[in-house]
């Protein structure tokens, strides 16, 4: 039998940073037992991604055997998750885009349970959503956007 590979999305709160227009940035990044993607670090559109992953399972949740893809903003990756009947998650993580011409790299595929991905990225939209504090940055429409869809994704069994 096979071990469940570990799957972390790691969001670093200390790294977020509004841009001069309003959108979030930080570091995001995959960690599947030590393969990272799109590698350490990875500055993006932290906050739109976290929307876009809440809003992927949830879409997923209500249509099984639909295939969707989440790209980064920053760069030519994309995650590729798609949930099956037995509620597993067959997650692919991709360089290059075919619609833009580019040639498809991918670099791992894992298959994990559909709450063990939920659980990461419940717990990376909470760590974001305690940044939207006044002090530490202020609140935007991306973080109006990040709590509607993680209320929507807390609410998905």
């Amino acid at each position: 039998m096979n071990k469940e590979q570990k799957l972390k999305l790691i969001v670093k709160e200390d790294s977020f940073h509004k841009t001069k227009y309003g959108s979030v940035t930080g570091v995001i990044y995959f960690d599947v037992d030590g393969f990272l993607f799109p590698e350490q670090d990875w500055d993006d559109f932290v906050v739109s991604l976290l929307v876009c992953f809440s809003r992927i399972l949830v879409m997923l949740k209500f249509d099984k055997n639909k295939n969707i893809d989440v790209l980064f903003q920053e760069g030519p990756f994309k995650v590729s998750i798609e949930l099956d009947k037995e509620n597993q998650c067959t997650i692919s993580f991709i360089e290059g885009e075919k619609l833009a011409g580019d040639k498809e790299i991918i670099y791992k595929t894992i298959t994990i349970p559909f709450e063990s991905l939920k659980k990461e990225i419940v717990k990376s939209c909470s760590k974001a959503l305690q940044i939207k504090d006044p002090k530490k940055m202020s609140f935007n429409e991306d973080y109006r956007d990040l709590e509607k869809a993680y209320s929507l994704l807390l609410k998905v069994s």
